[in-house]
């Protein structure tokens, strides 16, 4: 006689990768997510936070099966990884004046030093571009969190600990 099946949490299925596969981009994204929830803390926003990050991934456990209901839950392929819902906070070369009257935020695509957009990451970053977002790809930790500086949404000083925080932890994605 076996043992009882413990129940499942819900969601862990999604939450785990490919068994062996690195996950670079991943660490980029949760690192983003942190830095960001600080930023916001430090302004006075709090929970929930005018941003999201979008788990996506394509390489998930489960099979054909989690991915038709994946689907069948509306999950879309292309969906920019971290969009902020917040104007840029600053005023800079990256963003002229004219985009950043008419910004409304940030639709953000990591990748790891390398990585390459799919097709529907292209056509969903044009979308969010021709509504009114900022949308950037960024490779990396260094690409990542200059941008979060350059527009306002992380100080320099957190860049610049993010950036030695990376170097020292994860070279690989840097």
């Amino acid at each position: 006689m076996s043992a009882p099946r413990r129940p499942r949490r819900p969601g862990v299925a999604l939450a785990r990768m490919t068994p062996g596969r690195d996950k670079p981009e991943r660490r980029i994204q949760q690192r983003a997510v942190a830095e960001l929830r600080v930023a916001f803390t430090r302004r006075g926003y709090v929970e929930p936070f005018p941003f999201f990050h979008c788990p996506n991934e394509g390489a998930l456990v489960g099979g054909t099966r989690e991915a038709a209901q994946r689907k069948a839950d509306g999950v879309t392929a292309g969906v920019p990884d971290l969009v902020v819902l917040v104007r840029p906070l600053v005023h800079n070369a990256v963003l002229p004046m004219a985009v950043e009257s008419a910004c409304v935020g940030l639709a953000n695509e990591i990748k790891a030093p390398g990585g390459r957009l799919s097709k529907e990451q292209r056509a969903m970053l044009e979308h969010f571009a021709a509504i009114g977002f900022l949308s950037r790809v960024t490779f990396g930790h260094r690409e990542t969190a200059t941008l979060y500086a350059e527009i306002g949404y992380i100080e320099l000083v957190q860049r610049d600990s993010w950036i030695a925080w990376a170097t020292r932890s994860d070279p690989g994605a840097l």
